[in-house]
């Protein structure tokens, strides 16, 4: 009788990169640029309050890589208008590895 070939872990090339960590990292920094703004578009406050829920996620609900993963076009706009080099930065590193 023939065994399946175990199939290799697609995650493996992720093992040694701290994404989790970038996320929480990058959203922390996000929260801060935001929470200085005098006034908050709609879809910012949204974000703030899935930030929020994304730090502390319960099953089935999104973490923050997945957050910043799925918003990072946003994200990269908020930076360039704001001139934060440092958070386009961080956001470039995350996701060229994670997202």
């Amino acid at each position: 009788m023939n065994t399946p070939a175990a199939r290799p872990d697609r995650y493996q090339s992720f093992a040694h990169i701290p994404c989790d960590a970038m996320a929480l990292k990058l959203l922390t920094h996000l929260e801060q640029l935001l929470q200085a703004e005098d006034t908050l578009e709609p879809f910012w406050q949204l974000f703030l309050q899935k930030a929020a829920i994304a730090k502390q996620p319960q099953p089935g609900q999104a973490d923050a890589l997945k957050l910043i993963c799925s918003n990072s076009y946003y994200i990269f706009d908020l930076f360039a208008a704001q001139q934060d080099q440092a958070g386009e930065a961080m956001m470039d590193e995350l996701e060229y590895q994670c997202c």
